[in-house]
């Protein structure tokens, strides 16, 4: 979910809300509140946990673990049927929450390549400030829901590892970071004509 401020942001104009990757929801701070997760559980969660489990001969259930923010609601709450959620225990350091270990990095960093390859593509006139000016919340929208997409499988299950010790993980090969691709988008913004490689 991508929470923002507006409801219907001016570059969404003309756009179907529901075609969007990621569902959007709007909030006054543009802040995760109790509201907008018992919708998202409601709405996304559960129908699309029922899809994925119909879809490969699974029983109609699950269980979300969550850290106990306020902006939580109750577990009690959080219930349909044999799909919910459960807290995970107050104070727990993230060596055992899921979600810290590595799947959040491994998502900004592809998010960061997204931006960064943006950036880099603009109007070789214009300076960074007036390339970041111009990044609406649909290209973020879009990055995000591209480089939720390019997380591993295997940074998923490694993701588990301290809390499922047993699992059996897909040994993956991780390319090497290709620095060299985005010399030529480099080399065409203002300031960066002369670099050559190794020498930036």
């Amino acid at each position: 979910m991508v929470i923002g401020k507006s409801k219907k942001p001016r570059c969404f104009k003309n756009m179907n809300m529901n075609a969007l990757p990621v569902y959007y929801k709007n909030q006054k701070k543009a802040w995760m509140d109790r509201a907008l997760f018992q919708e998202w559980f409601e709405k996304q969660f559960v129908p699309n946990v029922r899809a994925y489990n119909e879809e490969n001969g699974l029983p109609d259930r699950a269980l979300l673990l969550i850290d106990n923010a306020p902006s939580h609601p109750d577990d009690l709450e959080l219930v349909i049927g044999d799909i919910k959620a459960i807290f995970l225990p107050p104070n727990v350091t993230s060596i055992i929450q899921p979600m810290d270990q590595g799947v959040l990095q491994a998502l900004k960093q592809n998010y960061r390549k997204k931006l960064l390859r943006s950036l880099l593509e603009e109007n070789e006139d214009l300076t960074i400030l007036q390339k970041l000016k111009k990044i609406t919340i649909k290209d973020v929208i879009f990055w995000v829901a591209e480089a939720w997409e390019n997380t591993s499988v295997g940074a998923l299950q490694k993701s588990w590892k301290n809390l499922w010790p047993d699992l059996q993980f897909v040994e993956e090969v991780v390319p090497p970071v290709n620095e060299c691709e985005l010399l030529p988008l480099v080399k065409k913004n203002t300031g960066m004509r002369k670099c050559r490689e190794g020498v930036c």
